[in-house]
């Protein structure tokens, strides 16, 4: 199937990153993060553009989700944080897809595992009417 796919994606559009990207979810899916990270790596010049699947269209901030997976999975809440505060400075790329809803959610998610006292916070409490 992948060989299906690499053959469709090169002959309708050479650089989109596409192919990186199931590679990394498919290490992802291995448990495998760091080798999730470094195919993604190829795919940093395109993370601000915008590549068509012959739909709608993808972000290519699909990578950057990608990887910040990988990142949680290893325990650097750091570099997670970074690259989802880089897909939250750029909502434009973002429109609707859902990796913008889930980059607030996961960078909230990083945030507490780089300070524990904030998860603790009276400001994190659930909000009682």
């Amino acid at each position: 199937m992948i060989v299906a796919i690499t053959a469709r994606i090169i002959y309708g559009n050479q650089h989109y990153p596409a192919l990186p990207m199931i590679k990394a979810v498919m290490a992802m899916q291995l448990n495998d993060p760091t080798r999730s990270i470094e195919i993604l790596k190829r795919t940093r010049p395109y993370e601000l553009t915008r590549a068509g699947l012959g739909l709608s269209g993808i972000s290519g901030f699909y990578a950057v989700y990608v990887r910040d997976q990988a990142y949680f999975k290893l325990g650097e809440a750091q570099q997670a944080a970074a690259e989802f505060k880089k897909m939250i400075d750029h909502p434009g790329m973002l429109q609707n897809f859902v990796t913008g809803a889930l980059a607030h959610l996961q960078l909230g998610r990083a945030q507490a595992m780089i300070n524990p006292a904030i998860g603790n916070s009276p400001s994190a409490l659930p909000v009682k009417l």
